[in-house]
């Protein structure tokens, strides 16, 4: 008597459907490697091409991959990113909002346009601006802050005044007017400067000012994680001369 030991399976076929996996798979490959013909690539669809030579839309699918990366990118700028930009704007434009109280507001949107009548106000608001800069750093908006590792101190403020050319004579109305300007520029390195300016510079020519831009940077950090940059604000208060 012999007993015969053998496992069950050794004696099993491959099952059918394996079987068709693997003819499936061999007839792909083989239908991938013909060559479509000029007359066929040029009149048959995706889905044609796909169930006779089994190439893949690749046309296809790297425009959906688009739509889904353009959708994701809209979703999360819409999200995260366009709050914190319009508070931001909304806390900047509080910050450097005028202090003298005989200005009158324009509001449109959330964009808040201040008319100032005086002079003495026009300097008011100038130096409210440089000052809130340089006292700027140690504020922090929404959970957003400003680092203080390896501060070296605030930058400058750059103020470009143009005017007219011709001065005071603009007002001489027994002449033709002349419309040339000129820009002067100016850097501020402290919050002392702006007074310095105004008295030796700007004070005598405020008449004939076309328009004032202060513009500063500033660059914050996620109080999250402080390694990484995460918005450079570059902050332009502008001041136009109207009739």
């Amino acid at each position: 008597m012999s007993a015969d030991y053998r496992r069950y399976d050794e004696d099993r076929e491959p099952s059918r459907c394996c079987r068709c996996r693997c003819d499936w798979c061999v007839s792909c490959w083989r239908k991938y490697n013909t060559p479509i013909p000029l007359d066929d690539n040029l009149s048959m669809t995706a889905i044609q091409k796909w169930q006779r030579y089994r190439r893949p839309p690749w046309k296809l699918i790297l425009s959906l991959f688009i739509v889904i990366c353009t959708t994701t990118q809209v979703i999360l700028f819409s999200l995260y990113i366009a709050p914190y930009i319009r508070d931001t704007k909304a806390a900047f434009q509080k910050l450097l909002e005028p202090p003298d109280d005989t200005i009158s507001t324009t509001e449109v949107g959330q964009t808040t346009t201040y008319h100032i009548y005086t002079i003495p106000s026009l300097y008011s608001s100038m130096k409210h601006v440089s000052t809130t800069y340089y006292t700027q750093r140690n504020v922090s908006l929404d959970y957003y802050g400003y680092d203080d590792e390896g501060y070296s101190g605030p930058g400058t403020i750059e103020i470009d005044v143009n005017r007219y050319s011709a001065g005071a004579a603009i007002f001489d109305t027994s002449v033709a007017f002349n419309r040339d300007d000129t820009t002067d520029h100016y850097t501020l390195f402290n919050e002392r400067d702006i007074d310095t300016i105004w008295n030796n510079n700007i004070s005598s020519i405020v008449r004939s000012v076309r328009y004032i831009q202060m513009k500063f940077t500033l660059t914050n950090y996620n109080l999250e994680a402080l390694s990484e940059v995460c918005y450079n604000w570059q902050v332009t208060p502008t001041y136009y001369a109207t009739t």
